[in-house]
């Protein structure tokens, strides 16, 4: 049997003191359905209700007023005991109600920072007109997203999660890949919202019964209780919440099972998803340098909580309930610490890992996630791409203009992707470069600050042959048609 473990046993201790300034009062509007609308052909789901109870346990947990609308099936009701009591059906004139209660509350509090978290999961579909959710009686469409949701609550911060299968189109136009700056129903009107989809374009998504969650939104928990906040200042960004998930699924090659999420932060503010130095009382694990690898941490109900893939020398602070069974697992092994305080595999024959279902999606799942950790190097690299999103679009966008011959726009493209590349090398080169030239050497940096410096001279060359490359393609560019060079 499983031993259960002292809190202190796994280093679980409260947070530091807060930063100065009042703390956010923070609201969560959550919903989870399993159930598709009559007609749409679509099986039911056996996890949204788990994933929608486990979102509204954790914003409770940092504090969140929490509306929850839900049908727990027996097991994940007696799992989730009191919370599973406070759920409500998940129909929509009762959502849409839910909405402008939020919106009187957050008037309440007009003398507070105000945080908002609207989270769903469950079935997504897109119609010849537009995407919706489904709900029980009834959809939520991309028009009751924006009039309901993105035009009505005024808070300082708002932040939409949706784990649904072509989730990307519940706010944006069917068809559309990216947003333009000429798209008039495009997401520059809300600059404070920020947006996690599962879909960043027409996908299904995935459940899994090793997470017993969707698999989305297993991953976020997971960035959201610090195992993203790779940089150890207490939040979690945007930047660190998208790379967690990419660099959880960079190792799956099937395409269906593999997470591709959609990440726009707010235009305006600090680009924060969750700052937990906050609430400087939520208990935590504090995780050790070593073992390195991938971990995951589940509690006493044998609920997996959240996965890692901690690198050589990594420290983790993860924010958990209050659960005297915690267990980590690195490996095969369940981790705890013995009488002394030391780290250990616990001495527990009969211990073993959960074992998930088999199948092709399953077994693809099990073994190609979280292999890749998580840096600071990994993330800085990510949001440098992202900054240059518009450079796949760049080829398409030149051929509109009148007169530019295609030698132009095959230069102007293949620069566009080269400075892209070189920007991304030349974030790496600095986050290397300084960890490179550590403030004392000692003989237990020195394997650490050999890696960093070959990280630095390898992104150096990658930054200087980007950068060069694509400015003399822009600038070949230019001259071709200056100098008026054949059509």
């Amino acid at each position: 049997m499983w031993r259960a473990l002292p809190l202190a046993a796994l280093g679980l201790v409260a947070a530091g003191p807060a930063l100065a300034g009042p703390a956010p009062a923070r609201f969560a509007l959550v919903v989870g359905n399993n159930h598709p609308l009559p007609g749409s052909g679509y099986e039911t789901l056996q996890y949204a209700d788990d994933d929608a109870l486990r979102f509204a346990a954790f914003m409770t947990e940092i504090g969140a007023s929490v509306r929850l609308f839900t049908g727990p099936d027996e097991a994940t009701a007696e799992r989730f005991g009191a919370l599973a009591q406070q759920a409500r059906p998940p129909r929509r004139d009762d959502v849409l109600q839910a909405i402008a209660d939020l919106q009187a509350d957050l008037q309440a509090v007009r003398d507070r920072p105000r945080e908002v978290f609207v989270y769903f999961s469950g079935h997504g579909s897109v119609s010849s007109s537009q995407a919706f959710l489904h709900l029980l009686d009834g959809p939520f469409t991309r028009t009751d997203m924006r009039s309901a949701l993105l035009e009505r609550l005024d808070a300082e911060r708002l932040h939409v999660i949706v784990d649904s299968c072509h989730a990307y189109f519940m706010v944006n136009p069917r068809g559309q890949r990216v947003p333009t700056d000429d798209d008039d129903d495009g997401l520059d009107r809300y600059p404070r919202v920020g947006f996690l989809l599962s879909t960043s374009a027409r996908k299904e998504v995935q459940e899994w019964s090793g997470y017993e969650a969707g698999v989305f939104s297993h991953q976020l928990l997971g960035a959201l209780r610090g195992a993203a906040d790779v940089d150890r200042d207490g939040k979690v960004t945007y930047a660190e919440a998208h790379a967690y998930v990419v660099a959880a699924n960079s190792g799956v090659q099937n395409p269906a099972a593999r997470v591709q999420p959609f990440v726009r932060r707010p235009a305006v503010g600090a680009p924060v998803l969750l700052d937990l130095s906050s609430a400087p009382d939520l208990p935590r694990l504090e995780l050790p340098p070593d073992p390195d690898g991938h971990l995951f941490v589940m509690d006493g109900h044998g609920q997996r909580l959240l996965d890692a893939h901690k690198a050589r020398g990594q420290l983790l602070s993860l924010v958990v309930p209050p659960d005297p069974a915690l267990l980590v697992w690195f490996g095969p092994t369940p981790w705890g610490r013995d009488e002394a305080g030391t780290l250990r595999p616990l001495a527990d024959p009969e211990a073993r890992p959960p074992v998930s279902a088999r199948g092709p999606v399953a077994d693809e799942l099990r073994e190609h996630l979280f292999l890749r950790p998580l840096t600071p190097e990994f993330v800085a690299g990510l949001d440098a791409a992202v900054s240059f999103r518009a450079v796949p679009e760049l080829s398409a966008a030149v051929s509109r203009q009148p007169g530019l011959r295609p030698v132009s726009v095959g230069l102007l493209a293949g620069g566009g992707a080269a400075l892209a590349v070189g920007a991304v090398a030349a974030v790496v080169f600095a986050k290397a470069r300084a960890a490179a030239s550590p403030a004392v050497y000692t003989a237990e940096n020195a394997e650490s600050v050999r890696s960093a410096r070959d990280r630095a001279e390898l992104s150096r060359a990658v930054m200087v042959g980007g950068l060069a490359a694509g400015g003399v393609a822009v600038g070949a560019a230019l001259l071709y048609e200056l100098v008026g060079g054949g059509s």
